[in-house]
């Protein structure tokens, strides 16, 4: 009869062979011997080494333990197409706001991770050893396990991989998470020298414009900025069977400056991500949302900025402050007003809260009462009606879409883009009647992609193509529309790469407000036409867009592949793009480091 420490280490490393494919693409079998299986014999070793004839229970509770980890790595993978670590735990609380997302990409294939668990359950047979001669081989092979594992980390960490997913795979996905947690604890914070505005624009190639275009075009007009949850800039317009999608974001496109080329920058926060680049000009950290890492900070912000300029900034959400900590961001942010669920009500409810209508016919009074009290009005509003998993209410649906996309999520999504696209016409048409429309700054602009490059089914990846007229791909989800309306501002297409922390400066400008004593990592829109934007969390750290193409490292810079955004083919590699790189981590560090700096609130 087989020692238990042997079934149970089979079962685990035919675990982690599913894992790799599923999240990795393929089975490693250097890697699953070499990297995993150091771990997996230190964890069984110790087992044995600390409990002895009771050891069995807590062999099915590991295994229990592992299993339910495979699965939440390899859901938050498909979820958010990169790796779940440790530092998400903060997040565990708001897994209940997203259960039905996460039902609907749950694959069958996970339920191999628990498979083994059933069978080891009938095994009753484990064969006794001489507990006296295990206890001291196990200890010294428990020794050698944690060496080996040591050995593993350190070879990795010495390749000084910069792409996450590749240095997870290499190092093995538990030993992985063993290396973050340890550099959290004895890692000493990196010394980025001070931070300059002159040092970001040189990392960033560009020199300040002296007179820039449209400086304070829109001066002491009121700012209004609604956040449109899950909205790509491919169904800007889109028409299906002869109708458009998006009706009115068409019409607003007219009468605005809108940017094609605009794309996300959002981390591990998503919508929270984006409000904060909103309001910041600062990149997102890899590891953390902006709001859970440093809602303790006191934060250079729009709010703030604006203040002295007789501006009176509020913030309308129809979810619960509390989710992502958002009740901490909007006070480290410095907003005058926050309305929430407990505002707004469950009326109409459409994923998390009270749906996009309720939303603006509640919000426009209290804009109106800000009017009327003298104050100029710098309001967000997070629109939440698009969200994933897109399961509208039948009963608010404006849009019949192919019956070929009935129940899937391409449809849903598209139903649910129409929907939002309605309801900003009413908005508008509110903000008319209040006389709130013609003399504001209005900004409308999506948080984040809706359907990832990979989530498509064959029959929804062949509408999508027929639509684009080409391959439906990462760098096409990343693609967010931006549209800005302003007093005296003339409609134009701004063919200029951007990223949301391009948003402050560009709406700076137009209202005339002075950034240079403010610390920003993005830049006007309109007075720059060269642009470099780091990205990370949805891509590797060292990924950044320009205004050719994107690139995405592999282990390394050497190995890594430029696409164009012209064509989304592979492109040729130039010097150029090494040194943007290299400056991309830079400007990455630099602005991590500036977060750090801060103060802490006095709360």
């Amino acid at each position: 009869m087989m020692n238990p420490c042997v079934i149970f280490t089979v079962a685990f490393l035919a675990k982690i062979a599913v894992f790799q494919n599923l999240v990795f693409g393929e089975v490693d079998v250097k890697i699953l011997f070499l990297r995993e299986l150091p771990f997996v014999l230190l964890v069984h070793f110790l087992i044995e080494l600390i409990a002895g004839k009771r050891r069995l229970p807590l062999y099915f509770l590991m295994s229990a333990i592992f299993s339910t980890a495979f699965l939440s790595i390899a859901l938050y993978h498909d979820f958010y197409g990169t790796l779940l670590t440790y530092q998400a735990l903060g997040q565990a609380g708001q897994v209940g706001e997203i259960t039905e997302s996460i039902v609907e990409i749950f694959n069958m294939w996970y339920l191999l991770f628990f498979a083994d668990l059933a069978f080891l359950f009938l095994y009753k047979k484990f064969q006794p050893k001489n507990r006296k001669i295990r206890r001291l081989n196990y200890a010294a092979v428990s020794l050698l396990s944690l060496v080996a594992v040591v050995a593993s980390i350190w070879q990795v960490e010495q390749k000084e991989i910069v792409n996450e997913m590749k240095k997870a795979e290499q190092m093995g996905v538990f030993n992985y998470q063993v290396a973050l947690a340890v550099g959290g604890v004895v890692q000493e914070e990196e010394e980025i020298g001070e931070v300059t505005q002159e040092r970001i624009f040189e990392l960033k190639g560009i020199e300040e414009v002296e007179e820039p275009q449209y400086f304070g075009l829109a001066k002491d007009k009121d700012v209004i900025v609604v956040q449109l949850e899950s909205y790509q800039n491919f169904l800007i317009g889109l028409e299906i069977d002869g109708k458009e999608v998006t009706p009115n974001l068409n019409k607003l496109r007219r009468e605005s400056a809108y940017f094609p080329n605009f794309y996300q920058q959002v981390g591990k926060g998503n919508t929270s991500d984006a409000e904060f680049m909103l309001n910041t000009s600062i990149y997102p950290v890899g590891d953390y949302a902006m709001s859970q890492r440093f809602g303790n900070k006191e934060i250079p912000s729009m709010a703030k900025l604006l203040k002295p300029y007789n501006y009176e900034s509020a913030t309308f959400h129809t979810n619960d402050l509390e989710f992502w900590n958002r009740d901490q961001m909007y006070e480290a942010l410095g907003f005058d007003k926050t309305f929430d669920k407990q505002f707004f009500g469950e009326e109409e409810k459409v994923a998390f809260g009270a749906s996009d209508r309720i939303l603006y016919e509640k919000t426009v009074p209290e804009l109106v009462k800000i009017k009327q009290s003298g104050k100029h009005i710098y309001a967000n509003l997070i629109a939440m009606s698009s969200h994933h998993p897109f399961k509208l209410p039948q009963e608010l649906n404006v849009f019949t879409i192919p019956q070929e996309l009935e129940g899937t999520a391409l449809g849903g999504y598209i139903e649910s883009a129409a929907y939002v696209d309605a309801q900003i016409g009413h908005f508008i048409s509110l903000l008319k009647a209040n006389g709130l429309y013609n003399d504001t700054v209005l900004m409308m602009y999506g948080d984040h992609f809706g359907m990832g490059g990979s989530a498509l089914n064959e029959t929804e990846d062949k509408f999508m193509t027929d639509w684009l007229k080409t391959d439906y791909t990462s760098l096409e989800s990343f693609n967010i529309p931006l549209f800005i309306k302003a007093p005296g501002l003339k409609a134009q297409e701004v063919p200029h790469t951007g990223g949301q922390v391009d948003m402050m400066p560009t709406v700076a400008n137009l209202l005339g407000v002075e950034m240079e004593d403010q610390i920003h990592f993005g830049q006007d829109l309109f007075n720059y036409s060269k642009n470099m934007l780091p990205e990370r969390f949805y891509l590797p750290s060292g990924s950044f867009l320009n205004n050719e193409i994107l690139f995405v490292p592999g282990l390394s810079y050497y190995d890594g592949k430029a696409v164009s955004l012209a064509t989304q083919e592979e492109a040729e590699k130039v010097s150029e793009y090494e040194e943007q790189f290299t400056r991309a981590l830079e400007l990455l560090k630099l602005s991590d480091g500036y977060m750090r700096s801060l103060p802490e609130r006095n709360e």
